[in-house]
């Protein structure tokens, strides 16, 4: 596991590189990357995220920036880079295990959202009000790979494969699950289903609400793939909490419509999110503490999954035994 940053070197760089006289560096923690939290004489907090060696180029980290400072400019409450003297967002900085790349972002304001009907009602608007304000995005950058079916499903399904060979019937499972969801998804009417920039990662720990207003953060999975695989992954978030989905679906439908192909497909997505969520998982084992992917770790996703396929059993036509 990697080593946090030396906090003088960081206090150093950002006094002189961004003019911000910090006065605490707070390590967060470490996650999918290592995490900071700033603070300054004048009450100022901002957050620092250290991209991990070998997970994000710079090509992925500066279409991630782009997509976050359009959404700005179109007025969503985003988690913004706060750019360097230079104009520019990326630092590199020396760490024990190598040259390592970290962006400053402005403090979003609040807290983890408490779910209730409101709280779900008004997050359903905030979410539509963001992806009809990422519709248009385009950029020169490139992220190394789209949310596609392939690396949604086929990809998270082959790395399970790697781990999952010693509980076959488990692994037989999930194999029918894949095909079977897979199949429905490109029996439905794709023109309806539209596409653009997805935040790839919505759920309630990457948002905070103050003041019944949310702002949302940590746009590392972001990605051209289909809005209803983002609806999907918040449908996932809400999976046995049906009032909470009608809810949010209320705020969502008031500010973005819905055709009722997008409605057929958000399930379909959400089962989706857990494969894809597995195989995250697995390929980041060591910063996710998996472990060895032991008994507990596989029986409690099989025992969601198979829960969620029960619930939803007309349109996955597949038995959960």
């Amino acid at each position: 596991m990697p080593e946090p940053l030396n906090n003088d070197v960081l206090l150093s760089i950002l006094m002189d590189d961004y003019d911000i006289m910090a006065t605490q560096c707070i390590f967060s923690g470490h996650n999918f990357h290592d995490n900071y939290v700033i603070l300054t004489n004048e009450g100022k907090s901002y957050f620092i995220r250290v991209y991990r060696n070998g997970i994000r180029n710079q090509n992925e980290i500066l279409f991630e920036l782009e997509f976050i400072n359009f959404l700005k400019k179109k007025g969503v409450n985003v988690s913004f880079p706060i750019p360097r003297n230079d104009g520019s967002h990326i630092t590199e900085i020396n760490n024990p295990s190598g040259i390592a790349k970290f962006v400053v972002f402005s403090f979003a304001p609040g807290n983890f959202p408490d779910p209730t009907k409101e709280v779900s009602y008004l997050y359903g608007q905030f979410i539509a009000t963001f992806q009809n304000a990422a519709m248009g995005f385009e950029t020169r950058y490139k992220r190394t790979v789209d949310l596609d079916l392939y690396n949604i499903i086929d990809r998270p399904l082959e790395i399970i494969r790697l781990f999952l060979s010693y509980r076959s019937e488990d692994l037989k499972y999930l194999e029918h699950l894949a095909l079977v969801i897979r199949d429905k998804i490109t029996k439905l009417p794709v023109q309806y289903l539209q596409k653009g920039t997805c935040h790839g990662d919505l759920h309630l720990m990457n948002v905070y609400i103050d003041n019944n207003k949310f702002t949302i953060f940590d746009f590392d999975c972001c990605a051209n793939g289909f809005l209803a695989y983002d609806l999907g992954s918040v449908r996932w978030d809400f999976a046995f909490e049906d009032e909470l989905w009608k809810a949010f679906l209320k705020g969502y439908t008031e500010r973005r419509e819905l055709n009722k192909v997008e409605l057929q497909a958000i399930p379909l997505f959400a089962t989706v999110r857990s494969l894809w969520m597995i195989g995250h998982n697995l390929t980041h084992r060591e910063i996710y503490n998996v472990g060895e992917c032991d008994d507990e770790f596989w029986e409690n996703n099989m025992k969601f999954i198979k829960m969620w396929v029960e619930k939803n059993n007309y349109f996955l036509g597949i038995s959960s035994s």
